[in-house]
């Protein structure tokens, strides 16, 4: 019996979406290998090739990032030497190139899943029926997973989500929702206005379980305000990293500001006050720092100040996050932001936490 169903190999400049996958796969009951979670000190090499072996599928992520990765193309032969089962992953239809004598050539004689992004729920749904338990079923019977029911009582009706959607309550009844025996993470939507969301963990074993659900409050405050939820800081020259914080927010759920793409060129008196009013209706801020010399720019100097006087104020009570390049350390950063959260880009994904 491998120890894995499945392992992931991706890029790391598409973490974000590998992150989604792997989280709904195991979401789902899968036992997967993914690095970021799986991998521990010591000798990075062997540890992957052993996961590889003892993994019954390998999941490859097919972007130009990937083709572009020498770790991707390791693990990719090895693999393919140990007769592992390769399901690649292609998004929205585009293949990428690979030359004939490049020492993974053989992906192109392999069939691609085509992956929608914009229709992910749906896309997991036909990878996992279509293409992954046809071959797990070779190898070992799917476990039956025992569903129970929760009873959702909330104020608002709003959509349940488990990774992916489980069903709807409605406003002010009793509504069964059946989920897996176990421990969830679950997510509640307002119908209406799908910016107002609250998660809950739910632990059901044996008996069903009321769960109560408040969304009236956030709805009421939504609607009198068009509050952003993440604003993003960065210098020009970051530009590329701070796009990757933003698909990673759109990704979660979460409004952001970005000035590249929400902002046109402007005079500079014109420019302040909407860099101004952004931060104002903004509720986290996230400072992208690839370089010290990033943080010396005047206008990510501007952002955070600002923000953190709000904050100190008692006018803000979100969070502020400097992702930071590796290399640079807390004691590197200007005192004001020691003392807030500050977190490795590698590991950037870790910050949706702090945008509640």
């Amino acid at each position: 019996m491998k120890k894995y169903n499945i392992f992931m190999c991706y890029s790391h400049r598409d973490q974000s979406l590998a992150l989604l996958i792997n989280s709904a796969l195991r979401g789902r009951g899968y036992n997967t290998f993914y690095d970021a979670d799986n991998l521990a000190f010591g000798d990075l090499n062997n540890q992957i090739a052993e996961a590889v072996k003892n993994s019954t599928i390998f999941l490859y992520l097919h972007t130009s990032n990937s083709v572009n990765s020498a770790w991707c193309r390791t693990e990719l032969e090895y693999a393919y030497k140990h007769n592992v089962n390769i399901v690649p992953i292609v998004f929205d239809g585009y293949i990428p190139d690979i030359p004939a004598d490049s020492c993974v050539s053989f992906l192109n004689k392999l069939n691609c899943f085509d992956f929608s992004a914009n229709h992910f729920d749906s896309s997991i749904t036909t990878l996992i029926s279509r293409w992954l338990n046809p071959i797990l079923a070779d190898t070992a019977k799917n476990v039956e997973i025992t569903q129970k029911e929760i009873y959702v009582t909330s104020d608002r009706s709003c959509r349940v989500y488990r990774l992916e959607e489980v069903g709807v309550a409605y406003k002010d009844i009793s509504t069964p929702i059946q989920v897996p025996e176990g421990d969830h993470k679950l997510l509640f939507v307002d119908l209406e206005r799908e910016s107002v969301r609250v998660e809950k963990n739910v632990s059901i074993y044996g008996d069903s379980q009321e769960v109560d659900i408040k969304l009236l409050e956030k709805f009421k405050k939504s609607t009198n305000s068009d509050e952003i939820d993440v604003f993003i800081s960065y210098n020009s020259d970051d530009l590329e990293y701070a796009k990757e914080i933003a698909e990673m927010c759109k990704y979660a759920g979460k409004s952001y500001f970005l000035s590249a793409e929400n902002l046109k060129k402007m005079g500079e008196s014109a420019y302040v006050e909407a860099i101004a009013e952004a931060l104002d209706k903004s509720r986290h801020l996230v400072v992208v720092c690839m370089a010290v010399e990033s943080l010396k720019s005047k206008w990510v100097k501007l952002e955070y100040t600002t923000f953190i006087n709000e904050i100190y104020s008692g006018r803000k009570d979100g969070n502020m996050i400097t992702i930071v390049n590796d290399g640079i350390s807390v004691n590197d950063l200007p005192i004001l932001l020691r003392g807030h959260e500050v977190i490795p880009y590698r590991q950037k994904e870790n910050a949706v936490e702090y945008f509640k």
